[in-house]
């Protein structure tokens, strides 16, 4: 469910509700943002105990990134952060691939099974997304939701598959 409108100036003056139109300052003042990490209505109850695992993080993340002033496009980051977490959800389990885990992902899958439609429209996007998934993934590092060694192994993963993933996107510019 989106959240009504509120306050925030844009919302206030009918403004438009895509909020890369937004500063990110305006964005922290606006109640439909951060979007939700997962999808509105889970297959099953085993997906809505994994994506609930994340979602109470995505705020704190994205909100320090806004007030540190390193967030240029925190729509992007959250999309990024979505399809890292999409990664678990999305797997089928036949393939010996944990389902509603992101044990044994790489970036491969990650970056060009999840990301790749996610919305990039060039170059500079696909390295948005890809650092919204890299900082996501050390975030919740940090906050002790991800195993310290899982997220350094997404973190070295997302290093080593992000360059073929912009090159990806500098192809069709070029």
């Amino acid at each position: 469910m989106i959240p009504t409108p509120c306050e925030c100036p844009l919302c206030a003056t009918g403004g438009p509700l895509d909020p890369s139109l937004r500063t990110p300052r305006e964005l922290l003042r606006c109640r439909r943002f951060p979007p939700r990490l997962g999808p509105s209505h889970p297959e099953c109850e085993a997906e809505s105990r994994y994506w609930a695992r994340f979602e109470p993080h995505l705020a704190p993340w994205i909100v320090g990134l806004i007030e540190e002033g390193v967030a240029r496009e925190p729509a992007l980051l959250c999309q990024g952060a979505a399809a890292l977490i999409s990664t678990g959800a999305s797997r089928e389990g036949g393939d010996g691939r944990p389902r509603y885990s992101l044990a044994q992902a790489d970036g491969h899958e990650i970056l060009f099974e999840n990301l790749l439609h996610e919305g990039a429209d060039s170059a500079e996007d696909a390295r948005t997304l890809l650092e919204g998934a890299r900082s996501f993934a050390a975030h919740l590092g940090r906050e002790g939701v991800l195993d310290g060694p899982l997220s350094e192994h997404l973190q070295r993963e997302l290093a080593l598959w992000g360059p073929r993933y912009v090159r990806f996107f500098e192809r069709d510019e070029g």
